[in-house]
């Protein structure tokens, strides 16, 4: 890794180490603490693999890298926009647009992630040039994904928080309702049903057919309500039917958000 800048975020240190291609890299703990992640490693598990490294903390004086761990954990340019899609604070915005207008601008030269010798290079061989350019081009378009697809999914992240915390079981024909529009993934009453008893959420056969299987129940996902109603031949008789729980609602479109994916 190359040399070391500071840069200064609302009173806090953002410090961004430049790559061995001249890219910048950012340390993670900064911009975990400036987005208001309770640990930077809640933050590390949304990026990608390519997005984030560790490496041994560089020597700098005037700064605190030396009391550092041996090991420190940097993250890209993509990881950092990643994380600030991830940020529900604030001054996530005012942070990202910081970042683009000021620091970036400030460690590139000509555009794009280029050094002199990188240059040089360039001006002896434009096939190189183009390709860092169309590099470049996909990982702004990469980017501009990400931003939409977080707008996308806000409405989804919503219903799901407030499911989590729903109190009110629900029918089976009411959840398949529910997956598809949560989740996009086009699935009626009959076919859920048949899903529920081909992976053992319900029993498949017998008296207790459509019933949840003990192991929906145990997991909290379902529960049987019972009532009464009076057959055709005006005798009482009581009524068993199945419906799904705030704890299971959450649990099946988290699980069809997948499949959907």
């Amino acid at each position: 890794m190359g040399e070391i800048q500071i840069f200064c975020f609302q009173n806090c240190e953002v410090r961004v180490i430049e790559g061995e291609n001249g890219e910048p890299w950012f340390v993670a703990k900064d911009v975990a603490e400036i987005l208001g992640y309770s640990e930077t490693a809640k933050m590390l598990r949304r990026l990608d693999e390519d997005e984030c490294k560790k490496i041994e903390p560089p020597e700098m004086g005037g700064t605190n890298f030396s009391s550092m761990a041996r090991e420190i954990t940097i993250i890209n340019e993509s990881g950092l926009y990643n994380a600030v899609l991830g940020s529900t604070k604030p001054e996530a915005k005012a942070f990202k647009k910081w970042v683009t207008s000021e620091v970036l601008p400030s460690i590139r030269k000509h555009g794009a992630y280029v050094t002199e010798p990188v240059l040089d290079n360039w001006l002896n061989d434009p096939d190189r040039m183009i390709e860092a350019l169309n590099a470049l081009k996909a990982e702004r378009a990469r980017v501009r994904e990400l931003e939409d697809r977080q707008e996308v999914d806000r409405p989804k992240v919503i219903f799901a928080e407030s499911v989590a915390v729903a109190k009110t079981s629900i029918l089976v024909g009411e959840m398949a309702k529910l997956i598809k529009q949560a989740t996009g993934y086009d699935i009626g009453q009959n076919r859920f049903f048949q899903y529920l008893r081909d992976h053992g959420y319900l029993h498949g056969s017998g008296s207790q057919k459509n019933m949840p299987t003990q192991r929906s129940i145990e997991a909290g996902w379902f529960e049987i309500k019972e009532g009464t109603r009076i057959n055709s031949d005006g005798v009482s008789v009581i009524t068993r039917t199945p419906e799904i729980t705030g704890k299971g609602q959450i649990y099946f479109i988290n699980l069809f958000k997948k499949m959907a994916a």
